[in-house]
């Protein structure tokens, strides 16, 4: 297969070209174009005949079985030829049935005897109506004892005959070809040679047979001495009408005079599409090879063509025949990939509404480009909706009125235009404050309503500036607008981004697309934080975490890929995996007999339909673990997507069995309004209350909490227990569990198991 990004441009396009014309010769699609020009090559060149073959047209319908005295005529016609002289002759005219006077038959075969043994009679082969080769033979009484030769007929795609072979079989012999015969010639069965139709056809010694028989002896002997002599039909009269080029309908007995003439001649010299293809192939892949530029290389086109008309017309009067078609389709399908893609480009290059140059058309200049200047790329806010609003004929003054005011304050800016909302230039100014300077002043031009057919339009502007000095210029455009992207119109409308793509960013890039192979890998898997009853330290509870060790990265951090997950819409599958391994993982605990809870988080941003609902009945349904089991912990309430909705859905979950808690209470959302309006059997308590216990105030904080929880009825859990003293604090103001990494890191599940063997022993001796 071709490399793509291994070849230039222009090489890969000759290679296809030279594909695709190899693939349509091989089909026979081009032939009727290799005709064609052999059709102006006939009529290019004209050469005089040798004149030693003379045609005799036969006026009367010899053939007809019923008229016995034209056959006798004919007889008489061999018999002056045979004593004007003539070399030999050849009877192209076809005797199917006997004539009604035997008689007839008999004299004209003698008069064909007596001329020798250089008189023969032709044996026709061409095709029937289903375009299968038939052969058609004259009646013995009239052939009988003579020699035969092949008139064998090869239309073309035009009707014209363009080949002829030098020899013929029939009835298992061998039987030479009419026109190598009357050219002195042989050849093998099944060769062929081309018929070349360059002879003047006026030229070539012709008569009527009527006219003859009336002429004197030495008439006779001056125009058919030591010539070969074809009889067959008269002009038009001849029932095989064949074409030739520059003229329509002729007997096609000249078709064999040309093939005869052609081996005389030595003109049977034949350039097949190969030759012209290799030789035009190769020329071109060496122009586009070399490095010129844009004139040079156009001149060489011109040249390349030059010479191939220049050998075309050569050959054409040396006699040869070239097949064109391979030439002409390499050149065309090249011609025709090379303004498809400059097509292409000025599409690209240039907005066909605006006809300003494009985002392409920036990445071009910045490759050519020496110096290296900050980029800016702004964005129109509302851009879609003004457009909307707006009669499809007024968009272009529209676009055109926002780039007259992107373009004040510095002269000669060109600008860029990308989907209509995105703008592009090069700042002349280097410095960050100088163009964050000049970058305020249009925002506050942008911030005065643009007047438009008397309506004025509120346009916002944001800004993303690209100032590292990366070569790529797909990158830096690439970068420029990723801090578009992340503008806000009220809290930051510039955005300055520096900093150069890293192995790392590609990773980052392409974190998500790897998250479906993780989990099927087993990369991504679960943990479990152990839950303490504060008072007497027994396992009351597991929380259900989510790890990612990559072969490549090692541990990747929970947030991120949870955040990675979101953006690529793939967090319910993730939740999916965990619910489903934690819930099984809690019916093995139960069949053990460890009998604790199971904790699970559910991200808000899961709860805009029903899709939790079955996904946490499929779990337990599953693995036949009771749902009261099972507590589904609601993290980043900040993103309930709708409070009430959100109620419902919890309240069937309720319905259902399952536990309900509110993570991360007291920060953020996690707040007392949703621990109200919402149907909660549990708050565990952030760890931003349970990390500095050093002074009254959090410790008073912290009891609130506790006691809110208690005197709700709601089971309370301290998360962030990192310490002795934060464990006995909380137990001495009555929170019943918690979780911390002084209690307790997260643990795979066996040893989850080893450590309730463990604890169950050590009671076991206590007692």
């Amino acid at each position: 297969m071709i490399n793509r990004r291994s070849l230039p441009e222009r090489v890969r396009q000759v290679l296809i070209a030279g594909l695709v014309t190899l693939v349509l010769s091989a089909a026979m699609i081009l032939d009727p174009l290799d005709q064609f020009g052999w059709l102006i090559q006939s009529n290019l060149a004209t050469k005089a005949p040798s004149g030693e073959i003379v045609y005799v047209g036969v006026d009367q319908d010899i053939e007809d079985p019923d008229q016995p005295e034209y056959r006798r005529n004919l007889a008489r016609l061999v018999t002056r030829l045979d004593q004007a002289g003539a070399e030999a002759v050849y009877l192209n005219l076809l005797f199917e049935q006997a004539s009604d006077d035997p008689g007839a038959d008999r004299t004209l075969n003698k008069a064909l005897k007596d001329f020798g043994d250089n008189a023969y009679i032709t044996v026709r082969k061409g095709p029937d109506f289903s375009g299968d080769t038939i052969t058609f033979r004259s009646t013995g009484a009239i052939t009988e004892g003579l020699q035969q030769v092949a008139a064998e007929d090869r239309y073309s795609y035009l009707g014209i005959t363009w080949s002829m072979p030098f020899a013929s079989s029939s009835q298992g012999k061998v039987l030479p070809a009419l026109a190598a015969a009357m050219a002195g010639t042989e050849g093998e069965l099944g060769r062929t040679f081309p018929v070349s139709y360059i002879f003047d056809f006026t030229k070539i010694p012709s008569f009527r047979s009527t006219g003859l028989l009336e002429k004197s002896e030495g008439e006779m002997r001056g125009a058919f001495s030591g010539k070969t002599v074809l009889i067959g039909g008269s002009w038009g009269a001849d029932d095989q009408i064949t074409k030739v080029p520059g003229k329509q309908d002729v007997a096609s007995s000249f078709t064999f005079i040309a093939a005869a003439e052609t081996l005389k001649a030595d003109l049977s010299n034949n350039f097949g599409p190969w030759t012209g293809f290799v030789l035009t192939f190769f020329l071109l892949l060496l122009l586009v090879s070399v490095r010129l530029d844009p004139k040079d290389r156009h001149i060489g086109y011109g040249v390349l063509m030059v010479l191939l008309v220049g050998l075309f017309t050569f050959a054409t009067h040396a006699g040869s025949r070239v097949s064109v078609s391979t030439s002409v389709f390499v050149l065309l399908i090249y011609a025709g990939t090379r303004l498809r893609v400059k097509w292409q480009r000025k599409y690209a290059l240039e907005d066909q509404l605006t006809k300003l140059p494009t985002f392409r058309a920036l990445e071009c200049d910045l490759t050519e480009m020496e110096s290296h200047f900050p980029l800016v790329v702004a964005e129109i806010h509302g851009f879609q909706a003004v457009l909307q609003a707006l009669p499809p004929a007024r968009h272009k003054d529209y676009i055109l009125r926002l780039v007259e005011r992107l373009s004040l304050g510095e002269e000669g800016k060109i600008i860029y235009a990308n989907d209509g909302r995105h703008f592009a230039w090069l700042s002349s100014d280097t410095e960050v404050e100088s163009i964050r300077e000049h970058l305020e002043g249009l925002r506050s031009l942008f911030s005065q309503p643009l007047l438009l057919d008397g309506t004025k339009l509120d346009v916002g502007v944001t800004f993303g500036v690209e100032i590292s000095e990366n070569p790529s210029a797909s990158v830096r455009i690439a970068t420029a607008m990723n801090a578009v992207e992340k503008t806000s119109e009220a809290h930051e409308f510039v955005i300055f981004d520096g900093t150069e793509t890293t192995p790392d960013d590609l990773w980052d890039l392409s974190l998500r697309a790897r998250i479906d192979s993780a989990l099927e890998n087993g990369e991504i898997f679960v943990v479990y934080q152990p839950q303490m009853s504060i008072a007497d330290g027994r396992l009351v509870g597991l929380e259900a975490l989510v790890r990612w060790n990559d072969p490549v990265k090692g541990l990747i951090s929970p947030a991120y890929f949870v955040e990675q997950c979101e953006k690529a819409g793939r967090m319910d599958h993730l939740t999916r995996h965990v619910l489903d391994k934690a819930v099984e993982d809690a019916a093995y605990l139960a069949s053990i007999g460890v009998d604790i809870r199971m904790s699970v988080n559910i991200s808000a941003t899961l709860l805009n339909g029903d899709g939790v609902i079955a996904m946490a009945q499929e779990a337990v349904a599953k693995h036949n673990v009771a749902a009261n089991r099972i507590c589904l912990e609601l993290t980043e309430t900040a993103r309930i997507p709708n409070l009430d909705r959100t109620s419902l859905l919890l309240e069937r979950l309720s319905s259902l069995g399952f536990r309900l808690s509110l993570d991360d209470f007291g920060v953020g959302e996690a707040n007392i309004e949703n621990l109200y309006r919402l149907p909660f059997d549990e708050m565990k308590i952030d760890k931003l209350f349970t990390r500095d216990l050093t002074n009254q105030k959090n410790r008073a904080i912290l009891q609130s909490l506790v006691t809110l929880g208690r005197d709700a009825c709601i089971d309370v859990v301290a998360e962030g227990i990192e310490d002795r003293k934060t464990l006995e604090f909380l137990n001495e103001i009555g929170c019943p569990v918690g979780q911390g990494y002084y209690l307790s890191y997260p643990l795979p599940l066996q040893k989850i198991v080893e450590y309730h063997a463990f604890a169950q022993t050590k009671s076991q001796k206590h007692s």
